[in-house]
C-alpha cells in the first residue's frame, strides 16, 4: 500500500496522522521527504495485513512487476487479448480493476 501525501498550506493545523489497524495505532511522520509532502509505503508483515513495516519512501514491490496497465477510450476501459482490444465492464477504476484486468506491457505505442 502506498500513500503520497501532498500538504496544502493551512494555519493552525494541529491534526495527527496515524495508521489504525486491528486495534493498534501507529503514528505517522508526514513531515519527512520532500517539502511538498511525504511518500509513505506500507509493507504487510503477516498474511492478514495486521502488522506493517512503514517506510518513508516510494513503494517497491518485491517479485513481479509493480505497474499494470489498462487502456481507456472515452468512458470505456479495454484489455488486450491476443493483440485485440477487448472492452471491459469496469465502472470504477480501482486497484481491483488493475489486478483483475491489467497487463504488464505498455501497449500505448501499438494502437
Amino acid at each position: 500500500m502506498f500513500l503520497n501525501v501532498i500538504q496544502t498550506p493551512t494555519s493552525g493545523n494541529n491534526g495527527e496522522s496515524s495508521l489504525v489497524c486491528n486495534g493498534d495505532t501507529t503514528s505517522l511522520n508526514l513531515n519527512v521527504g520532500s517539502p511538498d509532502g511525504a511518500m509513505v509505503s506500507f509493507y504487510h508483515l503477516d498474511e492478514n495485513g495486521y502488522q506493517w513495516d512503514i517506510r518513508y519512501e516510494m513503494y517497491s514491490q518485491a517479485g513481479g512487476g509493480t505497474q499494470l496497465y489498462l487502456l481507456r477510450l472515452e468512458d470505456t476501459f479495454y484489455a488486450v487479448s491476443e493483440g485485440v482490444l477487448v472492452p471491459l465492464e469496469v465502472t470504477v477504476l480501482n486497484a481491483l480493476a488493475f489486478m483483475m484486468y491489467g497487463f504488464e506491457e505498455n501497449h500505448r505505442q501499438n494502437f
